[in-house]
């Protein structure tokens, strides 16, 4: 593969999505997908080779950190998520990308302005609740490979240190990685371009996992509440900056 434009753009955007996923447990394929789409305009092309990245990076972190993951909850999300994934692959028959993605955007906003502000002081106290963030999870894995935003959501209610919420994230999206990355390859999706664009990644994943757990653990103690709340605002943003951009004529 020669290393054209294309390629090196291909390698910068796994380096900005696995970074800030290294770093904070999530958020890879928000940032990674709407980039990877714009890079190949085609969805076949840039939706496996997402779900193959995140399986690999969830698998290593998840190693990396396995002493602090939330076993209990992550179980619990997982198989609720199990039970999402394929009601998720329906959605886009019944509701439009735009409008899926909007109502996400203003709530995560809505959540994310009012823990910033103070204004309501939110918690789950158990992991009772993880089954229902785990299938919203599940719904959004399939055709959107973002299942981030509702486990973010429960991981932030839950007020896990950065520690078990990075590791803990990682741990719920490696099986469910598997499960979407499994249809993928039932429907043909899993391909020579694919692969050969996965094994580039690898390493530049590699690179970013190491940048980004240091970052991790220099955050741990410094606001990493906030910081979460300042990402899935800018999030949300650029998902609702998205909808909207699509709406405008030609």
């Amino acid at each position: 593969m020669d290393f054209d434009f294309v390629t090196l753009a291909f390698m910068g955007i796994v380096l900005l999505g696995s970074g800030v996923r290294a770093t904070f447990g999530f958020a890879d394929a928000l940032i990674s997908m709407p980039l990877m789409l714009l890079l190949f305009n085609d969805w076949t092309l840039a939706a496996p080779i997402m779900a193959l990245c995140s399986v690999t990076q969830g698998a290593v972190i998840a190693v990396i950190d396995w002493r602090h993951i939330a076993f209990r909850a992550t179980w619990l999300l997982v198989l609720s998520s199990l039970v999402g994934i394929p009601v998720g692959f329906l959605l886009p028959m019944f509701l439009p990308e735009s409008v899926v993605q909007s109502v996400l955007a203003v709530l995560l906003l809505l959540f994310s302005v009012i823990q910033l502000l103070g204004l309501m002081q939110w918690q789950i106290q158990s992991d009772r609740w993880a089954p229902l963030f785990g299938f919203f999870g599940g719904l959004l894995a399939g055709p959107y490979n973002t299942p981030g935003p509702p486990l973010v959501v429960f991981a932030s209610l839950r007020r896990w240190p950065a520690e078990r919420f990075r590791a803990t994230m990682q741990a719920y999206s490696f099986p469910t990685g598997l499960c979407v990355l499994l249809v993928h390859a039932t429907q043909g999706r899993v391909t020579l371009t694919v692969g050969k664009y996965y094994l580039l990644a690898i390493p530049v994943a590699l690179l970013a996992i190491w940048g980004g757990t240091r970052l991790n653990r220099k955050i741990a103690k410094r606001g990493f509440d906030k910081l979460v709340y300042l990402l899935l605002v800018a999030i949300s943003l650029a998902l609702l900056l998205k909808v909207v951009l699509r709406q405008l004529p030609g």
